[in-house]
């Protein structure tokens, strides 16, 4: 691995190396350990290496064992389609981290609707619709006090 770091940089010296680790493996309890430690000390050799770059997959397991929905149900060492999508976010997001782009928004924290419509089932108040909480500026204050400065400075606001 070495070797072809210290090539890749002699050949194209501006440029930036990024090495993906090994992704957890759920048929074979040997190998899984194996690509663990592989991860260990890729992140322990290249540590403080600024033109190299991880891409750590710890993301598709939990406690060393990989979660059983990112992995084919088949040969459990194959990524399923869920597995994929994490695999290529984390690889979106160290490519986005070597060239120094900007965060991504995650998708779920994104202005989407991903219940076609529906509204679920809570409707108190708080969440997206703008009432807020007992700490906002806007929403419900209690009866008579229409301005925000009049009630905190009676001792009464939270805010």
């Amino acid at each position: 691995m070495k070797e072809i770091v210290s090539l890749a940089g002699e050949l194209y010296p501006s440029s930036k190396v990024i090495i993906s680790t090994p992704t957890p493996r759920a048929d074979n309890e040997s190998f899984n350990m194996k690509g663990q430690l592989i991860s260990v000390l890729l992140k322990q050799e290249y540590f403080d290496t600024e033109e190299v770059y991880l891409c750590d997959h710890s993301n598709l397991a939990n406690k060393g064992r990989a979660v059983p929905r990112f992995l084919c149900e088949d040969d459990k060492y194959h990524l399923s389609d869920q597995g994929v999508n994490v695999f290529a976010a984390n690889i979106r997001d160290i490519v986005d981290e070597a060239l120094d782009l900007p965060k991504r928004r995650p998708f779920y924290n994104s202005n989407v609707n991903l219940n076609n419509g529906s509204r679920g089932g809570y409707r108190g108040r708080g969440g997206y619709r703008g009432r807020g909480g007992y700490r906002s500026r806007g929403g419900y204050r209690g009866r008579g006090h229409n301005n925000y400065n009049n009630y905190q400075s009676r001792g009464r606001g939270y805010g």
